[in-house]
């Protein structure tokens, strides 16, 4: 997450880019269901939350 502070082109909201945004949440979105759906197939149940 910080390296996005460091380099702009890094970040997932680019306010100037609606398209380009977009395509990231997407992206996001889809890697997140590719990771869920792979932890059930080995019967892993992800934190809740990470600390």
């Amino acid at each position: 997450w910080n390296k996005g502070h460091e380099n702009i082109g890094l970040r997932f909201i680019v306010l100037e880019d609606n398209r380009l945004t977009a395509a990231r949440l997407t992206l996001i979105g889809a890697v997140a269901q590719v990771i869920s759906l792979g932890l059930e197939i080995f019967a892993v149940q992800p934190a809740e939350e990470m600390r």
